[in-house]
């Protein structure tokens, strides 16, 4: 399930989210299991990493902002400081100068004298400004079309009492964050995003409270957090949690200690030194023990199991045990047992949750909710959350990703946990700054970075 245009962050994204077994199908699909359930994700994506606000926002007197919104139709991104606003255009342009809200409208000034919490610009020309718990509506004239409105008792019920940042997606539903948390409210006052944490993508790059979001058509959602933005692609669910098929458990394999997904499509599961095969609810490969070889060599568990093709397109089966890990094309042994990488216990990667190999000899494990990618003793992809869609699905709600503590440890958020946001909880520089180029002339650029199935795999 998405939130409009990104996935949101669950229980265990932090760590604790423990998998057994990770892998990736034809299609692109990313499948994990735990507890004897199984799941599969295409992944969010961060498209814009964190990046520096432009140069000519901090000349402004806007290193850091209170609220952000996009108006898609005119494409310009506004941003409220205090008692003002600014409008930015392509090319980083001022299109309209830093303006007091005075002067825009008297009746804005007088409900907010110090400013707003949280802006939103919607398609109809309405700007929405929210305040103490309420919120009111003006057109681009300052005329206050919508006046002094309490934000719904849902809302309240659930925390949202005042907010850090609102937008309106393109469907028209409302969406609120406050702290690390998120939730949706459509027409008639209906939930239809329950209160989540926000990805943890974002809050592991310092986005645990967020000054201004805005969504756009085509499915991105943009984020401001003091002086840096971001934006994302929202994951999708491609397979919704379920139970393993009954022929597992009916053949011992009620819980397992490894799984993977071959090129045929089959789905392998392992216990102990037995393994079997299901394709299309169909035993396409009968329970039994591990190869000679694998035995010979003491596999007596798979703590990981991953398949490859390799130029021949011949199927690889490579199986860890314990920080040990061997590859064989039938019987052939094509990667003799061989110890994994330092790295990934310098990093505390072991002992490992699922694993995989491929041909060209990058490799990812996972490990109580995070996963790193490397090539020898090198690291490609640093010690990361999982994708929060997989993590959702196999793991729920529970506690969010907070900001890190003094030795670098990311902390997690529970539902009464309070972390304040707007500029003032921001610790940003207004040094550091940027040529980029805000949301509205990145449309057309290719992502930059891919988390999750790309980076995995």
């Amino acid at each position: 399930m998405t939130l409009g245009c990104f996935t949101t962050a669950e229980a265990g994204s932090h760590g604790g989210c423990a998998v057994k077994g990770i892998t990736m199908d034809n299609d692109g699909v990313l499948y994990a299991s735990r507890d004897g359930y199984y799941a599969g994700v295409h992944s969010e994506s961060v498209v814009k990493k964190k990046t520096p606000i432009p140069t000519v926002m901090v000349e402004a007197g806007f290193g850091t902002v209170d609220g952000y919104s996009y108006d898609e139709k005119n494409k310009v991104s506004y941003f409220t400081k205090g008692p003002y606003f600014l409008g930015v255009g392509e090319g980083d342009k001022i299109t309209t100068k830093k303006t007091a809200f005075e002067t825009f409208s008297a009746a804005l000034a007088k409900e907010m004298p110090k400013g707003a919490d949280a802006f939103a610009f919607h398609a109809d020309g309405t700007m929405y400004f929210a305040k103490d718990g309420n919120y009111w509506g003006f057109n681009d004239k300052g005329s206050n079309t919508v006046k002094k409105t309490a934000f719904p008792a849902v809302l309240k019920n659930n925390g949202f009492d005042s907010v850090d940042s609102m937008d309106i997606a393109p469907n028209g539903d409302f969406y609120f964050t406050k702290g690390p948390y998120v939730i949706g409210i459509g027409a008639g006052e209906k939930v239809v995003y329950p209160k989540s944490c926000l990805p943890s993508e974002l809050t592991t790059q310092g986005f645990y409270a967020v000054d201004g979001m805005s969504h756009t058509s085509d499915g991105t959602t943009y984020l401001v957090k003091g002086g840096h933005y971001m934006a994302m692609k929202g994951g999708a669910v491609k397979q919704a949690k379920a139970k393993f098929p009954p022929l597992f458990a009916d053949n011992g394999f009620d819980t397992i200690d490894s799984m993977a997904k071959a090129s045929d499509g089959t789905i392998y599961v392992t216990k102990g030194d037995q393994y079997m095969g299901v394709k299309d609810d169909k035993v396409t490969v009968a329970k039994q023990q591990f190869g000679k070889k694998f035995i010979a060599e003491g596999f007596m568990k798979a703590d990981g199991l991953s398949f490859y093709t390799d130029t021949d397109k011949k199927e690889v089966a490579c199986v860890l045990n314990g920080e040990n890990y061997m590859c064989t094309k039938g019987e052939e042994v094509v990667q003799a047992k061989k110890k994994l990488p330092k790295v990934l216990m310098d990093n505390g990667m072991t002992p490992v949750d699922g694993f995989h190999i491929g041909g060209d000899g990058k490799y990812a494990v996972t490990k109580d909710g995070y996963y790193v990618v490397g090539i020898g003793e090198g690291l490609t992809v640093q010690k990361t959350p999982l994708p929060s869609s997989l993590t959702k699905e196999l793991c729920g709600v529970a506690t969010c990703v907070g900001p890190a503590d003094s030795k670098g440890k990311l902390t997690t958020l529970g539902a009464s946990t309070s972390v304040s946001g707007g500029s003032s909880g921001s610790s940003t520089s207004n040094k550091a700054t940027s040529k980029t180029a805000l949301p509205h002339s990145l449309f057309a650029m290719p992502m930059l970075l891919m988390l999750g199935v790309a980076s995995l795999l």
